[in-house]
C-alpha cells in the first residue's frame, strides 16, 4: 500500500506512510491513553469512520481521569448513517467503564459538520 490516506473532513491530516502509521501506534500503545475506535467497511478492507478517547491523568479528584471524545471522523461516501454517533456513544461507555469523571467532545471542528456525523 502507498500509505494511509488520513484525510478527514472534520480535520485535514495529510497523507501518512505505513512506516509513520506503525511507529505512531507504538507510541500511542505504549503510553496507554488513547483509545481509537474504527467501523470497517468489511467488502472494501477499509476505515469508513474512527473516533479516539483521549485520557487525561489528574491529580484532582483523588487522581482521577478525564476522557476527551476527538478526531470523530467519518468517510463522505457513509456521511449521514450515523456512524460518528455510534463511535461517541461507544466511546462515553468506554470513558464510563473507565471511571473518568468527566467525558467531554471536543468541538474543534467546523459546527456545520457536525450533522454529517
Amino acid at each position: 500500500s502507498s500509505g494511509i490516506n488520513a484525510e478527514c473532513p472534520l480535520r485535514p491530516g495529510g497523507d501518512v506512510s505505513e512506516n509513520m502509521f506503525n511507529k505512531q501506534y507504538d507510541e500511542m500503545l505504549k503510553c496507554n491513553t488513547y483509545h481509537v475506535l474504527v467501523i470497517e467497511h468489511m467488502d472494501s478492507d477499509s476505515v469508513v469512520a474512527s473516533a479516539t478517547l483521549a485520557l487525561e491523568h489528574k491529580f484532582i479528584h483523588s487522581t482521577a481521569m478525564r476522557g476527551r471524545i476527538e478526531d470523530v471522523c467519518v468517510h463522505p461516501l457513509h456521511q449521514g448513517k450515523q456512524f460518528g454517533k455510534l463511535l461517541v456513544d461507544l466511546l462515553i461507555i468506554l470513558a464510563e467503564d473507565l471511571n473518568c469523571y468527566k467525558k467531554e467532545k471536543s468541538t474543534d471542528c467546523d459546527s456545520a459538520l457536525i450533522p454529517l456525523l
